[in-house]
């Protein structure tokens, strides 16, 4: 399993990165969308989760531009900012979960199991 975590917060991404130590086959964290791009094109992902707020680019449109090249992938927005709008358009551009800030090790184990059983019966 290969996923890239994109969020501007160093705390987010250490404590992520030491969350998902020996449970994936390479995880790799970005500070930003464009960043993150450059990652997705030396590498094939299986999940990306990204925060919302993010200098440059949000994480909707980057999660837009990952959906064009690579629909397949998990996309998954961690966000504190959960508002109806951004859910939608969200949802419209193909993101696969929200998960709220603050957020646990287990919400994100919850979500990313779901998600991976819903892939593996949809194939």
């Amino acid at each position: 399993m290969k996923v890239l975590l994109v969020d501007d917060d160093d705390l987010i991404r250490t404590a992520m990165k030491y969350f998902f130590k020996n449970k994936t086959l390479i995880f790799q964290t970005a500070e930003s969308a464009e960043q993150g791009l450059e990652y997705l094109d030396m590498e094939q992902w299986n999940i990306i989760i990204s925060d919302y707020q993010l200098p440059g680019m949000n994480g909707v449109e980057f999660l837009g531009i990952v959906n064009r090249k690579f629909p397949n992938v998990i996309k998954v927005i961690i966000t504190a900012f959960g508002d109806r709008d951004m859910v939608a358009e969200a949802e419209k551009i193909g993101v696969d979960d929200f998960v709220l800030k603050p957020f646990s090790a287990r919400s994100i184990t919850e979500s990313l199991t779901r998600l991976l059983y819903i892939q593996q019966t949809e194939l």
